[in-house]
């Protein structure tokens, strides 16, 4: 095993040991029991007129369906709340921001619950880039695919400044497509160039090289990563709301006015992509791993996880 893999196959090792594959049956059920537990919660922060908010659905924080509708849910109460004026959007699940989307949603799935699903994460994208709250990204763990996106939704990214966390948007590693208001957010952090040769590749950057690319802003040391967010929020909190808000909108509306005006039809081509015999095989391939510790690929290290959540395959790709 190469010493530069040693690190993604310890978070595959650790993200499994947590997990147990005992057929789809399982996942039904487990969800079952975990449907009345909160995954995404809004916490009290020590700096005024911010907030934490957390995503909690271990092991790796997958986009679910159930897991999304929260997300939105708690973007819009927190938008409301007269006492916040700042998120750090962080998660409560070790070594993981978020792992992205959920494949057992689209594995196999009726159009129908995909339809619902898609939707559940354009809503959820929508809340976020356009919220007026001021949103800072802590990011300790991973953040793969849907976990980036999130992060590059934010107003400013902080990392720990580990070499072994990644973060990127790897769909083609995955035999998908990332969306074009996925591609257009990181156009925007990074420039055309860098954002055509990352996604074709499905490249994960360490977060020095992230840091490089402008991924992120900062990055400090992984104990500092949630203090230096609220700092960060409360700088930005010293600017006129009003103003900062609508040089935001004025920077993103383009953007969220074309998803808004073409969901339908974003919705309809990526069912139709995913139900592809091709695509369903290679996402059947990623799920049928589930239960072993390491998969080699292409020089990268799958890591298929299942928890209560469901079943998520992350590819991290040196």
């Amino acid at each position: 095993q190469p010493s530069s893999h040693r690190p993604l196959a310890m978070l595959a090792r650790s993200m499994l040991r947590s997990t147990t594959f005992v057929g789809a049956s399982a996942r039904v059920a487990s969800r079952a029991m975990s449907s009345d537990a909160a995954k995404v919660s809004l916490v009290e922060t020590e700096t005024p007129q911010v907030k934490r908010l957390e995503m909690g659905q271990p092991p790796v924080n997958a986009l679910s369906m159930d897991l999304l509708t929260e997300l939105k849910d708690v973007l819009r109460t927190a938008r409301k709340d007269k006492e916040c004026r700042g998120l750090v959007v962080a998660s409560s699940v070790p070594k993981v921001f978020s792992a992205g989307l959920d494949l057992s949603e689209l594995y196999q799935a009726p159009e129908d619950r995909m339809r619902a699903f898609w939707t559940a994460l354009q809503d959820a994208w929508i809340e976020l880039y356009s919220s007026p709250l001021v949103t800072v990204a802590a990011l300790e763990g991973h953040a793969p695919a849907g976990g980036c996106m999130l992060a590059m939704s934010c107003d400013y990214r902080i990392a720990a400044d580990t070499p072994k966390l990644r973060m990127g948007l790897n769909e083609t590693q995955l035999g998908i497509v990332a969306p074009f208001w996925f591609a257009e957010v990181m156009r925007s952090l990074v420039g055309t160039r860098q954002t055509e040769r990352l996604l074709q590749l499905g490249h994960m950057a360490s977060m020095p090289e992230a840091l490089r690319l402008g991924l992120v802003d900062e990055t400090v040391a992984a104990d500092a990563v949630r203090a230096r967010a609220e700092e960060v929020a409360a700088e930005w909190l010293q600017v006129n709301g009003a103003a900062r808000y609508a040089t935001k909108m004025a920077m993103r509306g383009p953007l969220l006015e074309r998803l808004k005006s073409s969901a339908a039809e974003d919705t309809e081509g990526f069912v139709r992509f995913v139900c592809q015999a091709p695509v369903q095989k290679a996402l059947g391939h990623y799920l049928a791993t589930l239960g072993k510790k390491e998969v080699w690929w292409r020089g990268g290290v799958v890591a298929v996880a299942r928890g209560v959540a469901g079943a998520i395959g992350v590819v991290f790709r040196l």
